[in-house]
């Protein structure tokens, strides 16, 4: 079983919506994975307007129904009540800024001991993504989270398309990988409608590690102008 995570276009924060720029990445997108003819079993997106207006794009060129997840919307961060400076100070994507001053080998960095997570807003959010995306696992596709595998119920060959934020997917890679949500936010870049590519092998009774096949793969929108953001500059819900 195969699911394409994939990050909504470039963004209206504001208005919780596309930019002209991300409705132009969201057709590159639709064109490619139309190209692909892939059968895909079921289209997922959160709740917010930029990742629904993204898959709708994909939705109706595929003539599928789309389907929404509350649990994968944006991840907050930041003390509880916090706002503004204080708020921004404690984002993940500043992380990479921070282990390299404190010569921390990422090997050996354990995200849930770093100041900015424990007791804050991100930990409640990683708490909601993950332990909200194994329920939906579990249920539909019959992989089960034991400890820091997963065990294949039954067979399944399933490719899933689910339309989410830079935030969410860094949770799920921290969560697949066990490097927890600090760490992917360290060492990944997630582009406006880049695609991760998730696999679970289906054998029967097996334990599983899901195989990262692709982070952040954006070859589609190679001839579009797009915005670099920087690092930490993913707004907050």
């Amino acid at each position: 079983m195969k699911i394409l995570l994939i990050r909504h276009g470039d963004p209206n924060y504001k208005d919780n919506a596309l930019t002209p720029l991300g409705h132009l990445q969201a057709e590159a997108l639709a064109d490619r994975l139309q190209r692909r003819g892939t059968r895909f079993s079921a289209i997922y997106a959160s709740e917010y307007g930029r990742a629904i207006e993204t898959a709708e794009h994909v939705a109706v060129r595929l003539g599928m129904d789309l389907q929404r997840l509350g649990f994968i919307h944006e991840i907050s961060y930041g003390p509880h009540g916090s706002s503004g400076e204080e708020k921004i100070r404690h984002s993940p994507w500043k992380a990479p800024k921070m282990l390299i001053e404190n010569d921390v080998a990422t090997a050996k960095f354990d995200p849930s001991d770093w100041w900015a997570y424990k007791g804050t807003r991100l930990e409640e959010a990683d708490a909601r993504v993950c332990n909200g995306f194994d329920r939906w696992l579990s249920e539909n596709c019959g992989f089960v989270r034991e400890g820091t595998r997963y065990i294949c119920e039954r067979e399944n060959k399933d490719e899933i398309l689910m339309f989410c934020h830079g935030g969410t997917i860094s949770c799920l890679i921290g969560h697949f990988m066990n490097i927890g949500v600090i760490g992917a936010c360290a060492t990944f870049r997630l582009f406006p409608t880049s695609i991760t590519t998730v696999e679970f092998r289906s054998d029967p009774g097996a334990p599983v590690l899901p195989l990262l096949r692709g982070v952040g793969d954006f070859a589609h929108c190679e001839n579009i102008v797009y915005k670099d953001p920087e690092e930490g500059s993913f707004a907050a819900e």
